[in-house]
């Protein structure tokens, strides 16, 4: 009987394979214009889910590993880069103080591939003071705590970080004034800019993010009217994106 060779994982259209997780990142941002818990439900809808900061590191890490990729250097940038316009993404992780303690929760796939949820004592070497700025980016994605937080001997750098926030959660946003790692974000908080990346276990025959949670043409439309944009230029704009969204 022929033994069944193993299946080599790559990245594919829409995901990056991250050996040190072995599970797939999205390359994009989705979900925009949603809160922290309306992204996770609609991710969660699919079977996907929400990086964890540990995940977002080690993503980042596997990116920064491989600045011979052109594509990885783009989307690494894209991430962490000082410059407009203002980007950012969410985590999952969820702050809470109870008493003297701090938690984290956050999701992750069980045996069966299934999510589940688990919450735990924040990790005693968690820098639980703010830096802004800053701790040094390299040092950070290298150094970081089992649980994504940066530890409390962190190299000092120009990446902002605020510390852990009863009830609050996990952000990484970049513009042209700085880059950082907020864990005291109001998980209320949507914007046209937000986004947040999809986690999966395996790729399916057919699987694309883009096509599970992107936006409808109209739902684009609608934000770009809310930016007091011009009819002449929505018209323009309606034209152009018309042809993307042709299946």
């Amino acid at each position: 009987m022929t033994q069944k060779q193993p299946t080599t994982k790559t990245d594919t259209p829409d995901f990056i394979y991250v050996p040190s997780l072995d599970l797939y990142v999205g390359k994009n941002r989705i979900c925009y214009n949603r809160d922290w818990n309306d992204q996770q439900q609609r991710l969660h809808s699919n079977n996907q889910r929400m990086p964890t900061l540990h995940e977002g590191a080690e993503f980042l890490l596997h990116l920064y590993s491989h600045l011979d990729n052109p594509e990885y250097i783009k989307i690494f940038d894209d991430m962490t880069g000082k410059r407009d316009p203002i980007r950012g993404e969410n985590f999952d992780a969820h702050f809470e103080k109870k008493e003297n303690n701090w938690y984290i929760t956050y999701h992750e796939f069980n045996s069966s591939g299934k999510i589940k949820e688990v919450t735990e004592e924040l990790d005693d070497l968690s820098l639980m003071s703010h830096r802004t700025p800053g701790i040094y980016l390299g040092h950070y994605i290298k150094n970081h705590t089992h649980q994504g937080l940066p530890k409390r001997y962190a190299k000092i750098g120009s990446l902002y970080y605020w510390s852990p926030a009863d009830g609050a959660v996990a952000r990484f946003r970049a513009s042209s004034v700085w880059a950082g790692l907020g864990c005291g974000r109001d998980p209320d908080g949507s914007s046209a800019w937000l986004g947040v990346r999809a986690v999966v276990r395996e790729i399916m025959p057919g699987q694309s993010d883009a096509k599970i949670l992107r936006p409808t043409l109209e739902q684009v439309l609608n934000v770009l009217e809310g930016e007091c944009i011009p009819k002449s230029a929505l018209k323009t704009a309606r034209s152009k994106l018309r042809p993307l969204y042709k299946e």
